[in-house]
């Protein structure tokens, strides 16, 4: 079965919000913040709204938020997508979009 990643807000190497598997992802960086190490932030709520993960990911300060997303998956426990929408940079700095598979 595919599971696939619906975007709902993107800028690339900056900010990814989505969802997958019935969590809603939101991932964040900022590489001048002076104390992140340009690291990613991640905060998933399930469908209950309640926070299953919120941290920083270790090391991510040179991975796209591809990459990012696959580590916030396997600390929140779920399986990796197997669908992903085209390249953002495809899409463009910002996109609404839906449920699209690569």
């Amino acid at each position: 079965m595919a599971r696939s990643v619906y975007i709902i807000h993107h800028k690339s190497q900056r900010k990814l919000v989505c969802e997958y598997e019935g969590h809603n992802f939101s991932l964040d960086r900022d590489p001048n913040d002076g104390y992140s190490f340009g690291n990613w932030y991640a905060r998933v709520l399930d469908e209950s709204d309640e926070v299953v993960f919120e941290d920083w990911i270790d090391d991510s300060s040179n991975v796209g938020e591809y990459s990012a997303m696959l580590q916030t998956c396997d600390c929140v426990g779920l399986e990796p997508p197997t669908h992903w929408p085209p390249h953002p940079a495809k899409l463009g700095s910002f996109c609404h979009t839906n449920n699209l598979t690569a």
